[in-house]
């Protein structure tokens, strides 16, 4: 069984761009493209120029002229492992092809299927970084405040110091804090499913204990993420989490995620999940 290489928008952009393929992917790895990169390859659509509309154009071509499988979308993998599969509305690879041989911004953007793909993935952002939010207003002193008038008085985001981070970084290695991650997931498994009751019966403890296996890495890394957003200046970005949700589709060592970005591979080795992540280096 070949590798799964599970790459992120910007390595198809590197390629199209013209990284080889062959410097980073042997002979019995595969590429995979995620449904999150067409939603971004689409992502407004209304104020993207000529020149943005090639550009993204040729990135869907060369998804498709490189053969990359498709992932599902994050929910129906998730629902698949918790055995409560959906229904996947959008099919993302005809998408990308009809993409690569439009010819025109209002041809794509009157597509059913674009509209579907562009609002799904705005809901999913809205609903990570309410979250998110939430969180930080609930767990950072002052950062309500802050965050109600960062437009007019821009300044260093308040995030947790002293004891209150230490018992934060203490507490997110202990295996409950894995468990409430996928009690989420389980949650999204079953949203939108429309007999709920046949699916919290689907859930069995055994498939449970599975999911809690398989996600292990994803739990981790978001665990890490998460304290990031607590005790540091960061703030989140869509990138982040378009990034993150390919760590759901990590649930082997032979399923690995391929990034530019640094930041995934020192959330990766602190939690304990280095062999998962592929770190290319920008080409100069």
């Amino acid at each position: 069984m070949k590798t799964k290489l599970i790459c992120d928008t910007n390595v198809f952009y590197n390629i199209a761009n013209g990284v080889n393929k062959q410097s980073f992917c042997s002979k019995n790895e595969q590429l995979y493209f995620s449904p999150v990169t067409v939603a971004e390859l689409l992502a407004r659509l209304e104020i993207i120029n000529q020149s943005e509309y090639n550009e993204r154009k040729n990135v869907a071509k060369t998804i498709i002229d490189l053969d990359a499988k498709e992932l599902v979308d994050p929910e129906s993998f998730i629902a698949d492992i918790f055995g409560c599969p959906q229904k996947n509305q959008i099919k993302w690879k005809q998408l990308l092809v009809h993409f690569s041989k439009s010819i025109s911004l209002k041809e794509l953007t009157g597509k059913i299927d674009t509209k579907l793909a562009r609002n799904w993935w705005e809901d999913v952002k809205k609903d990570r970084v309410d979250k998110y939010i939430k969180e930080m207003k609930s767990q950072i002193k002052g950062f309500d405040r802050w965050y109600a008038d960062r437009g007019l008085k821009p300044g260093e985001k308040p995030h947790l110091k002293g004891e209150d981070k230490k018992k934060l970084l203490c507490e997110k290695n202990q295996l409950q804090w894995r468990a409430a991650v996928c009690l989420t997931l389980k949650s999204r498994a079953m949203h939108g499913n429309a007999n709920i009751k046949r699916q919290v019966k689907a859930v069995t403890e055994g498939k449970y204990a599975s999911a809690l296996d398989k996600f292990e890495c994803y739990c981790n890394i978001y665990m890490q993420y998460y304290s990031e957003l607590l005790t540091t200046k960061l703030m989140p970005q869509d990138n982040d989490l378009a990034d993150l949700e390919l760590f759901l589709y990590s649930t082997d060592d032979n399923s690995i995620i391929v990034t530019y970005e640094k930041r995934w591979r020192s959330l990766a080795k602190k939690a304990g999940f280095e062999k998962r992540v592929r770190h290319l280096k920008e080409s100069r």
